[in-house]
């Protein structure tokens, strides 16, 4: 039986004791092929001016041909870096990729995992294939952003300060 008796205590509370600020956190960056380079490079330095770290996923270790036509690096390969191990989640790739991954496992798991987790996800709309595989298209709630103009970068971070979207849970709001 829960414990649902005893008294509140504001001291222990997530909400009303919450960080305010993303440093110190993770943001996961899942690229693909002809993902904005500049979405992505946004993302990065607004997570890194914020004190955050960033970590890039990708289909492959190798990394993924951004829209500038460079290769980056990823930290992490899909099936071995899962949203659950980020603060909050981007995903930025072409349209055609977020296609052909819309029927990878892992990546419906990034996603869908993000979503249950109630952490913020970035994104470009290119990617919109992916959440209507996952059946997120039409539960996009104020926890997603769309981050393709690169200056929304920012407003995303703040927002992450957070630290979830606390309104996608059932958690009672402070």
């Amino acid at each position: 039986k829960p414990i649902d008796d005893l008294p509140e205590s504001p001291a222990l509370s997530i909400l009303k004791n919450g960080p305010d600020s993303f440093a110190g956190r993770k943001l996961g960056i899942y690229i693909a092929e002809g993902g904005d380079a500049d979405v992505v490079k946004s993302l990065q330095d607004a997570a890194e001016k914020a004190g955050a770290m960033v970590g890039i996923v990708a289909p492959h270790i190798g990394g993924a041909k951004l829209s500038d036509g460079k290769m980056l690096e990823a930290n992490e390969k899909i099936d071995g870096g899962p949203s659950v191990v980020f603060d909050a989640v981007a995903i930025v790739m072409g349209e055609a990729a977020a296609k052909t991954l819309a029927d990878d496992k892992p990546s419906q798991d990034f996603v869908s995992d993000a979503f249950a987790h109630a952490k913020f996800i970035a994104f470009v709309p290119a990617v919109k294939p992916l959440f209507e595989a996952v059946g997120l298209a039409d539960k996009m709630d104020g926890g997603f952003m769309d981050v393709s103009k690169s200056s929304s970068a920012q407003g995303f971070i703040e927002a992450c300060g957070k630290l979830r979207f606390w309104a996608r849970t059932s958690v009672k709001q402070a």
